[in-house]
């Protein structure tokens, strides 16, 4: 990914996984360091059966400052009347520099 651009990333989980019965789901950037940079969730993602999508604004991926950042899900459900956790591996993405440094309207 660059920075300063607007992409979605999809971020596909094993068949056994079904986010359409998630509570609360959560996509956490941070650092190498594992220092939050930009979490979204709710209405910020867009939720399927065994994937969500999350858009980052030029904003948003202008705070991508280093040139890896990890990326994990986290997901809440229900089970038998009992609140329950998941998350995915921590991935890492590539950000590249952009050479245009500003935001464009």
């Amino acid at each position: 990914m660059y920075r300063l651009t607007t992409p979605t990333i999809t971020f596909t989980l094993p068949c056994s996984v079904d986010l359409t019965i998630a509570e609360d789901i959560y996509v956490t950037f941070a650092t190498k360091q594992s220092r939050k940079l930009l979490e979204k969730s709710g209405a910020e993602l867009e939720v399927f059966e065994h994937a969500v999508g999350v858009f980052l604004t030029q904003e948003e991926t202008q705070l991508l400052t280093s040139d890896t950042v990890k990326v994990q899900l986290n997901w809440t459900y229900k089970e038998g009347g009992k609140t329950k956790r998941a998350c995915s591996n921590i991935i890492d993405i590539s950000v590249r520099e952009n050479l245009k440094k500003e935001i464009i309207e």
